[in-house]
């Protein structure tokens, strides 16, 4: 970043610091101005078995799903919905935690709100001369499920099964 911005940037970064979490902010938290509501129509539940995993690969699961406790971004579950945990490798060679909705998103009505077009977006760039990324902490944590749609995104595990 060019000199003449960074002090400008850290007083921007700075003044909204609130908004960051740290390590010592404690859990995440998440927007109260919305929530996710997921409309799968008069689609019945859909039911999938946990996928199966090795010692270690269901020793990482637990531990996952033990600080997803702690943190109050998970529940117990008795949904009659249920889908899939699996594992994906990092590039820093931890795993990701992910759940396969596949079969939810296939009965997920879907919204016609427009993506903008690529090539309109980087023409509004044009004149711009600084680029930023923003990358969220469990991005998907921070946005809250409506009551009626939590029991859709229950996950299951060799040891359980949890609503998000």
């Amino acid at each position: 970043m060019p000199e003449e911005y960074q002090a400008c940037m850290e007083q921007l970064l700075n003044t909204y610091e609130h908004l960051f979490h740290h390590e010592t902010s404690g859990p995440l938290r998440s927007t109260p101005h919305f929530e996710h509501h997921i409309d799968t129509g008069d689609s019945r539940p859909i039911r999938s078995a946990p996928y199966r995993v090795s010692r270690v690969e269901r020793d990482l699961i637990q531990t996952q799903v033990t600080e997803m406790l702690n943190n109050d971004v998970i529940t117990p579950s008795s949904s009659p919905w249920a889908s899939p945990v699996v594992k994906i490798p990092k590039k820093n060679g931890k795993i990701r935690f992910c759940i396969d909705y596949r079969r939810l998103n296939a009965v997920t009505v879907r919204d016609v709100y427009p993506l903008p077009r690529i090539d309109d977006f980087l023409d509004r760039l044009g004149g711009a001369k600084v680029f930023s990324s923003l990358d969220l902490k469990s991005g998907y944590w921070q946005l809250p499920m409506s009551s009626d749609s939590r029991s859709k995104t229950a996950f299951i595990t060799p040891d359980g099964l949890y609503d998000c």
